[in-house]
C-alpha cells in the first residue's frame, strides 16, 4: 500500500487538466493557503476534504481566475490563470462550470429557462435545438418531467440535480462542485452523487468536488486530498484513505472528536475562568 506523503511534487508524467504548484495565497497578513501543490488528471473525480475555513473553496475560486496566488502558479487546460488578461480568461471559463452550493438557481425562472438560459447567452443555438439539449440534460439527472416547474416547488435534492444539469448544460471539460451533498437527505445524496459520477464519466470531463461527505466521496471519486490549516495532509485513493492510520485522515474518516484537529477554540483553562466568576473571600455581596 503506498504511503501518504504531505505536498508532494506532481508527477511529470501525468497528463493533467488542472496543476496547483505551490500556491501561498492569503487576505493581508492572514495565510489561508499555504504552499499548497495538488493535481488533477483529465477525465478523473477528484475531492478536496477538510474543516470548514481551511481553503478548500478559495482553491476553487482560484482555479476559477476569481483570486489569483500570493506565490506558485495555478495552470488550466496549460494555461496559467494569473497571466491571462479578461478576454483570455472569460474564454478559460468556457471551458468551465460550477455547481455552487445550494444551487443557485434563477428562482423567477422555470426548470427548463434555468438550463436554457446560458445556451440562449453563449450559443447561436436554434431554440428548437436548445430544447432537445435542455430535455436531454433534464433526462440525465431524471428530472425531464419537471422542466415546467419552478425552484420553489422543487424539493432540495431536485433543486441541486436541476444546478447539476445547468452545470454540463454546455458540455464542460472541467466541473467544480462546491458542498453538492449539504442538507440533502440521504436517498438525494446518493442520487446526487451517482449522477455526479455518471455525467462525469459519459462527458469524459473533469471533476472537483469539495465536500465534508466523507462516506459518499469514498463510493465516487477517484482521488482525495485533505486539507487542514491551509496545507495538504494527505492524499489518495479511496483505498488508500480508508486504510490510512495518518492521525489527520483518520479522525476526518471516521468522525473522531480526539485527534489533529481540536474540538475547544483556543481558550485559558476552564478552572481558571470558572475562578474569574468567584467573589474573592469576604467580599460583601
Amino acid at each position: 500500500m503506498p504511503t501518504l506523503t504531505t505536498n508532494p511534487a506532481i508527477p511529470a508524467s501525468r497528463v493533467n487538466f488542472v496543476e496547483i504548484n505551490n500556491v501561498d495565497f492569503g487576505y493581508d497578513k492572514r495565510l489561508i493557503l499555504k504552499g499548497i501543490s495538488m493535481a488533477v488528471p483529465k477525465g478523473k473525480l477528484v475531492a478536496i476534504m477538510g474543516g470548514s475555513g481551511c481553503g478548500k473553496t478559495t482553491l476553487l475560486r482560484l482555479i476559477g481566475g476569481q483570486l489569483k496566488p500570493s506565490s506558485g502558479t495555478v495552470e488550466v487546460a496549460g494555461q496559467l490563470v494569473a497571466d491571462l488578461d479578461r478576454e483570455q480568461l472569460y474564454a478559460l471559463r468556457r471551458k468551465m462550470s460550477m455547481l455552487f452550493q445550494f444551487g443557485a438557481l434563477f428562482t423567477d425562472m422555470s426548470v427548463f429557462d434555468n438550463i436554457a438560459f446560458q445556451l440562449r447567452e453563449h450559443t447561436d443555438l436554434p431554440e428548437d435545438m436548445i430544447r432537445d439539449l435542455v430535455l436531454m440534460k433534464l433526462n440525465a439527472v431524471g428530472l425531464r418531467g419537471a422542466a415546467k416547474l419552478f425552484p420553489a416547488e422543487l424539493s432540495g435534492g431536485m433543486a441541486r440535480r436541476v444546478a447539476l444539469a445547468r452545470a454540463v448544460a454546455l458540455d464542460p471539460e472541467l466541473i467544480m462542485y462546491d458542498e453538492p451533498f449539504a442538507g440533502l437527505d440521504p436517498i438525494s445524496l446518493s442520487a446526487v452523487g451517482n449522477t455526479i459520477r455518471r455525467l462525469n464519466d459519459a462527458l469524459g470531463a473533469t471533476s472537483i468536488v469539495v465536500t465534508h461527505d466523507v462516506v459518499e466521496s469514498l463510493q465516487i471519486v477517484d482521488y482525495l486530498y485533505f486539507v487542514a490549516d491551509g496545507k495538504i495532509v494527505g492524499q489518495g485513493t479511496p483505498e488508500e484513505i480508508r486504510a490510512s492510520t495518518e492521525p489527520f485522515i483518520k479522525q476526518f474518516v471516521h468522525a473522531e472528536m480526539d485527534g489533529p484537529v481540536p474540538f475547544h477554540y483556543p481558550a485559558p483553562k476552564y478552572a481558571d475562568d470558572l475562578d474569574l466568576q468567584l467573589p474573592a473571600a469576604g467580599a460583601s455581596r
